[in-house]
C-alpha cells in the first residue's frame, strides 16, 4: 500500500493539509488482508500474511520486512512465485539464497523441481538444507508440519499466490477444520473463511462457483 498513501500525503501537502495529523491517521489504518497482514494466534505466534499476490519485487520486499522484526525464531511459508522473470530454476534458488538469509526454518508449497532447485538456494548460505527446509505437498500437510513446529514467540511469513489460498493455513493454526485441499482455487471469494466448502472440503475436486 506504499504507493496509496504517498498519493494522499501528497494530496494532503496540496491541500495544505496539517500533515502531523495525516501520517498520524494513516499510521492507524488497519492492514489490508493478506498484504502483510499480523495475525496473532492464541499460542503467542504471530503469522504475517502475505498471501495475495507474488510477483517477484513483492516477495523479496516480503522477505526484506520479515527479517527486521523481532522473534525468537522465523518460519518462512513459501508457495509459488508469480509471473516468472526469468527461468524458473535460477528464481528459485535466488528464493531459497533469499529465505535462508532471513528465515531460520521455512516449510515450501510447490512442486519437486522448484523444490530442488530452492533447496539448492538454501544450501549456498546454510550448511545443510535437510535439517530447516520442509516440503509441504499441500496445505493440510503444512497446517500438520507447522504444529509441531511453532512455539511461543515464532514469527511466520505465508508468501504465496492468491490461488494457492494459503489463508488456510492461519485458519487450520486456528484451530478451525480444513477439509478444502484444492491445490488451486479459482472461486471468487477473497478470503477461505467465508467459503461453504472450507470445513466440509471438494468432493470431486472442483470449484463451482
Amino acid at each position: 500500500m506504499t504507493y496509496p498513501i504517498l498519493a494522499a500525503i501528497a494530496v494532503a501537502w496540496i491541500e495544505r493539509m496539517d500533515l502531523s495529523k495525516v501520517t498520524s491517521f494513516l499510521e492507524n489504518l488497519s492492514p489490508t488482508p493478506g498484504r502483510r497482514q499480523p495475525v496473532v494466534l492464541k499460542n503467542g505466534v504471530t503469522v504475517l500474511r502475505d498471501d495475495y499476490k507474488s510477483p517477484i519485487e513483492t516477495v523479496e520486499t516480503a522477505l526484506d520486512a520479515f527479517g527486521t522484526i523481532p522473534a525468537n525464531r522465523r518460519l518462512a511459508v513459501i508457495g509459488k512465485i508469480s509471473e516468472l522473470p526469468g527461468k524458473r530454476g535460477p528464481t528459485y534458488r535466488w528464493l531459497g539464497e533469499k529465505a535462508a538469509n532471513v528465515a531460520d526454518k521455512m516449510i515450501f508449497i510447490g512442486g519437486k523441481r522448484q523444490l530442488s532447485s530452492f533447496r539448492s538456494g538454501v544450501k549456498n548460505v546454510k550448511l545443510s538444507s535437510d535439517s530447516v527446509v520442509y516440503h509441504a505437498k499441500n496445505i493440510k500437510n503444512a497446517i500438520s508440519v507447522l504444529k509441531k513446529l511453532l512455539m511461543f514467540g515464532d514469527l511466520v511469513l505465508l508468501k504465496g499466490r492468491n490461488a494457492q489460498k494459503l489463508q488456510r493455513i492461519v485458519l487450520g493454526l486456528e484451530g478451525k477444520a480444513v477439509r478444502c485441499e484444492l491445490r488451486e482455487c479459482t472461486t471468487k471469494l477473497t478470503t477461505c473463511d467465508l467459503c461453504p466448502m472450507l470445513e466440509s472440503g471438494w468432493s470431486d475436486g472442483r470449484t463451482v462457483f
